[in-house]
C-alpha cells in the first residue's frame, strides 16, 4: 500500500475543506447572509395583518403606499420606536430581481432610488420618518420599498405599483 506524500496530503485536505465550505454556504445561506435580526420579512401591503417587522426591542412600520404613475413624486411615511435624530435608509427598487440580465428573454427595466432620512418626534409624541421618493425615469412595474436602520439592524418592507 502506498502512502500519501505530504504535498498530496495538503492538496487533498484543501479540496475537502473547499467542499465542506461550499456545502456549508449552500445549507446555511439564510443564517449567514440574513440582513436583519432573523425575523421573517413580510411585504406590508400584501400581508393581511400589516404588523411591523420587529426585533427584540425595536420596530419600523411603513404607512400604506398607494399605487402611482412613473414620474410621480410622493412621500413614504411611517413610524418607529427608534430614537429621534437616528438615520434610516430608504431604498426603492424593482420588486422582482432576476440574476444576470433580468431573466430569460426579458428586457431589463431596472429602476432604483435611495435616500437617508432622520427620525423625528411628531406633535403627538410619536417617532416618525418621511422621505420624498422621485420616480422620474422609472418603468411601470411593481416596486419594493425597504427602510432600515444599520445601527439597530432592523428593516421593514412594503410595495407599490407604478401604472
Amino acid at each position: 500500500m502506498t502512502s500519501l506524500k505530504p504535498k498530496h496530503f495538503f492538496i487533498l485536505l484543501f479540496i475537502l475543506c473547499c467542499i465542506f465550505a461550499g456545502f456549508l454556504l449552500l445549507t446555511q445561506e439564510k443564517s449567514l447572509f440574513n440582513s436583519n435580526t432573523g425575523t421573517q420579512t413580510t411585504i406590508a401591503n400584501e400581508s393581511k395583518s400589516q404588523q411591523p417587522l420587529k426585533n427584540e426591542t425595536y420596530w419600523i412600520k411603513i404607512d400604506p403606499i398607494p399605487d402611482h404613475h412613473p414620474g410621480d413624486q410622493f412621500f413614504v411615511n411611517g413610524s418607529t420606536n427608534l430614537p429621534p435624530d437616528d438615520e434610516l435608509t430608504i431604498e426603492v427598487f424593482n420588486y422582482y430581481q432576476y440574476p444576470g440580465v433580468c431573466g430569460p428573454g426579458a428586457v431589463c427595466q431596472y429602476s432604483s432610488f435611495s435616500n437617508i432620512t432622520k427620525i423625528v418626534r411628531s406633535h403627538n409624541g410619536n417617532y416618525t420618518f418621511s422621505s420624498l421618493v422621485n420616480t422620474s425615469g422609472f418603468y411601470p412595474l411593481k416596486f419594493r420599498v425597504r427602510i432600515f436602520s444599520n445601527r439597530f439592524q432592523i428593516l421593514e418592507e412594503s410595495s407599490f405599483y407604478l401604472n
